[in-house]
């Protein structure tokens, strides 16, 4: 929380979340479009594409990311909306878009479940 609370004072106009946001999201961004590292810093435009990136995954991608990991990004999420609410607005769409990826696996989980008892 005392990192949320400090990042909520910083803002976001000049870019200051970017990185942070493509921690969180970084799990999503689907295979061989990850950033290598070089011991460069990443340029902001590389980071908004790997974020935007993230939108991509789909349903079956997302079956094999634990389930750990993904509860952990939505408690993740909900503490960063909690703690900057308006500060992370223009990440609002890829959260979003993950939400929805998420609910939509969590479905096909429950009526593959539901078959699997009939």
């Amino acid at each position: 929380a005392a990192i949320l609370s400090f990042f909520a004072r910083m803002g976001n106009e000049a870019g200051e979340l970017d990185y942070f946001v493509y921690m969180m999201v970084r799990t999503f961004i689907p295979r061989g479009r990850g950033a290598t590292f070089d011991g460069s810093d990443l340029h902001t435009e590389t980071l908004l594409e790997l974020i935007q990136s993230s939108c991509n995954i789909t349903s079956g991608e997302l079956t094999k990311i634990p389930s750990q990991r993904q509860e952990g990004f939505l408690n993740l999420l909900s503490d960063v909306i909690s703690q900057l609410g308006f500060g992370v607005k223009h990440f609002v769409p890829t959260f979003a878009n993950l939400l929805l990826v998420l609910s939509e696996q969590t479905e096909e989980a429950l009526v593959a479940s539901i078959h699997n008892q009939s």
